[in-house]
């Protein structure tokens, strides 16, 4: 085989990956969404969700029976709802966010990032690939942004530290914080918890459980 023959035959498999990736783009399933240009214009469009980081690094959708894919600087904010048990509906928000370091290899550092809670203190959920390292090759990195919009990657290491200048001013929720119910695993109920102090400027020495995190117990738990 010569090398104008080798060049040739790589050529053609290339364009044939191509196609049959397009082909398989085609296959994947879509759900209701919208998506926020960078001039504020809001349009709804049919989402076809990736894997979790490629939902951070390229959002694709639907133009006809077309898939458009665009990357995060064309965006604020995109989502989509994905109907699960009982018909109900999970949606998922990403908001275009600039982050210390990126999704997954030769990206860059603007990713569309996961909304977990919104309020005074907002959570976001961002997901990057450690290819390094094959135990847990996709890691979860919690970030929170305050209301003057700094934004705090919390983890084992510094959550007690970051949380308790977080939830300072309510002290029902700071003095739990390291204890049982009250640990890194369980950052989006505190994080809920807190905005709903808060909004709400109940008194802060009594703890008082956010409705969204309503699980049928009391809702109250004075300090004793």
């Amino acid at each position: 085989m010569n090398l104008r023959t080798a060049i040739f035959l790589m050529l053609s498999l290339f364009v044939t990956l191509a196609f049959m990736d397009k082909d398989m783009d085609k296959g994947k399933p879509t759900y209701p969404g919208f998506l926020i240009w960078n001039d504020g214009i809001k349009e709804t469009a049919n989402i076809q969700p990736g894997s979790i980081t490629d939902n951070e690094v390229k959002i694709k959708y639907l133009v006809g029976k077309k898939v458009i894919t665009i990357k995060p600087d064309k965006l604020k904010s995109y989502g989509y709802t994905k109907k699960v048990a009982n018909n109900t509906g999970e949606n998922f928000h990403y908001d275009r966010l600039e982050m210390p370091y990126p999704a997954k290899p030769f990206a860059g550092n603007t990713a569309m990032v996961l909304r977990e809670v919104t309020g005074p203190l907002t959570l976001y959920s961002y997901f990057v690939e450690v290819r390094t390292d094959r135990k847990n090759p996709v890691q979860h990195r919690p970030h929170v942004k305050t209301e003057q919009g700094k934004l705090i990657e919390i983890h084992q290491e510094n959550f007690k530290k970051e949380l308790g200048l977080l939830f300072k001013d309510y002290r029902a929720l700071h003095k739990r914080i390291g204890t049982k119910g009250f640990e890194l695993k369980n950052l989006r109920r505190m994080v809920r918890d807190y905005n709903y102090w808060k909004t709400r400027g109940h008194n802060g020495e009594i703890y008082k459980v956010s409705p969204e995190n309503w699980d049928g117990e009391n809702h109250t738990s004075s300090d004793e």
